[in-house]
Order: C-alpha cells, then structure tokens, then sequence
C-alpha cells in the first residue's frame, strides 16, 4: 500500500485533517471543532484522530498558527490558541501517535505548498503573502521557504511602513492600549482586510472598528465595487498600492522573483491586479537597485495549509 500521512491544520473556529499521500492528493478529509481551551482538548483532538485512522499513516504534518519552531517542534505562540506558550507540540504528538510528527507555521505551510506545487513552484527567491485579518506569509530563499533564527521570518503583519507612528507608539505614548495601538504602524493596519474595510469607511464618513460586530465585511465591500461605488473602485486602488509599497520594502531585502498573493480577497482577481499594476508604477518612477518582482495569484486556498505542512514532512522525512 502507497504511504500515507495524517496531515492537520488548526483554524480559528476548526481543525482541517486530511489523510494524504506523497503526491499530496486527498485520501480522505474533514474536520473538527478547533480546540481552543487548552493543551489537553488539543491533545484529545489527536487521540481522537489516532483512532480514527488507526494504521493508516506513517506520519504526522501539522499546521499551526503563531512563531513555530519546525526545528525543535516548539510552538512558542499559538495565535487564536492563546494557551499555547512555548509548548513542545512535537514531543508530545509523537508520544501520542507512535509516529515522526512536523509542525509548521500556517503561513509558511501555505507558501511552501505555492513553491512545492502552486504559483511560486520553481523560484529560487520571493515570497507568498497572505491577506486576511492580518498579514500572514512566507519567504523563499534559496529555494526553500526561509524560518530565521526561531521560525518567525515571514511574519508581515510586523513591517513598520509607518516609521513617525511606530516611534510615537513606542516610544511617546502612555495609554493602556500602547500595544495594541502599534499596529497602525504596520503593514497590517492598513494592508490587512480590516485595513481594507477602514479604509473604505473613511471615504463614506464612517468609522471601522476592528471586531465590532455587525459592521461592513469584504462581502459587503465588494458587493459595493461591484455595484461601480466610486468609493470602492478608488479604496481598492489605493489598498493595492498600499500592498504593493509593503511587498517593495521586503523586495529591498530579498530581491525576489515572484510574490503570490493569496487570503480570502485573492478570489477576486482585481485585488491581485490592483498590487501588480501598483509595483508597476513604483518601478515606472524609480531608478532601483533591484529588480521588479512578478506578482500573481495563490493556486491554493483552502487545502494550502495541508498541502504545505505535508511538504514540510517530507522535507524532513523523506524516506
């Protein structure tokens, strides 16, 4: 019988599983309510995983939210699992399973599925850049999906593209919510979804708080662009230059050959569009030192996260 592996991605709200081959194809798949209240419901899921598909797997790929170091197997954060903190996921999945586990990231398991088997497949450099609530991703260096020092590199919802608001926030202001205020300097004030909808919201003379229920979604905003809301038409343009001054500034860095775009919105090919004629444009007006990378479109969506944590196993196992 063909090898198969038991692939696992932690969502928000689920976890995706998938029973898997080599080449990646979908054996089988489902999923569960996600976990969220602590590292022994996490440790349940999986029990209930092992008995499910009790020897029907040689190994265990797992996608996880938050800084995960694919090295030692330690997810030092967890994103939506706030339990999670400096847990070693690995050790204690493979005394469960009795199997070789991986864990990665989720944003460098989606682009390590565009490099194996999607839009970056074949690059040596660049990077796929996920737009969702924040900015999610991966950087490709020399051919592989690149982790640093401690399996945070790629993490681009911490580019500071707002240099004199970084500083007030970091250094000036007192308030309880410094923190979280900080991220208006970022790349995923303004470059996130929620970015998007705050954006188009100024324009229409209202405020956008993010988590507030009952306010304007990406539905609601591309309902309105597709209706010719000039409001809509000109956020769009606008956010795509905002995307595409954020993918300039890790450009300076790396020098990559494509970015890929994914998130949510990159089923809409005009938010692609609307980054690759705003890199167009920079590249128009400057004289650079570096090249102008091609931006596209993400091939996977939902199943990239599975698909990329099984190229990480296999990386590691490739037996």
């Amino acid at each position: 019988m063909e090898d198969r592996y038991l692939v696992l991605d932690y969502g928000g709200s689920a976890v995706k599983y998938a029973l898997m081959n080599r080449n990646a194809e979908f054996l089988e798949e489902g999923e569960r309510p996600a976990p969220r209240e602590s590292v022994e419901a996490a440790v349940q899921t999986v029990r209930e995983l092992k008995e499910q598909f009790a020897g029907q797997f040689k190994g265990v790929a797992v996608s996880l939210p938050g800084r995960i170091n694919t090295d030692t197997g330690i997810a030092h954060t967890g994103g939506a699992y706030s339990f999670v903190k400096d847990t070693p996921f690995r050790d204690i999945y493979e005394k469960v399973y009795g199997v070789p586990v991986v864990l990665a990231n989720d944003g460098k398991c989606a682009a390590n599925a565009e490099l194996h088997k999607g839009a970056l497949k074949g690059i040596n450099s660049g990077a796929a850049v996920l737009l969702g609530t924040g900015i999610a991703g991966g950087v490709i260096v020399n051919g592989r999906v690149w982790m640093g020092s401690s399996g945070g590199a790629g993490e681009f919802s911490f580019v500071m593209d707002n240099v004199p608001e970084l500083m007030r926030y970091a250094f000036d202001y007192t308030g309880a919510d410094r923190g979280p205020k900080s991220h208006e300097a970022s790349w995923s004030g303004m470059g996130s979804v929620p970015g998007l909808l705050g954006m188009y919201c100024a324009k229409k003379g209202t405020e956008y708080v993010r988590g507030k229920p009952g306010q304007i979604n990406g539905r609601d905003f591309f309902a309105a662009y597709d209706a010719g809301d000039p409001d809509a038409v000109l956020t769009l343009k606008e956010y795509g230059q905002v995307t595409a001054c954020s993918i300039f500034s890790v450009q300076a860095v790396i020098d990559g050959e494509k970015y890929a775009i994914g998130g949510g919105i990159s089923a809409r090919p005009e938010v692609t569009q609307s980054v690759r004629t705003a890199m167009e444009d920079l590249f128009t007006m400057y004289r650079i030192a570096f090249s102008k990378p091609e931006i596209v479109t993400c091939q996977f969506r939902n199943e990239a996260n599975l698909i990329g944590a099984l190229m990480f196993y296999l990386e590691r196992h490739p037996e």
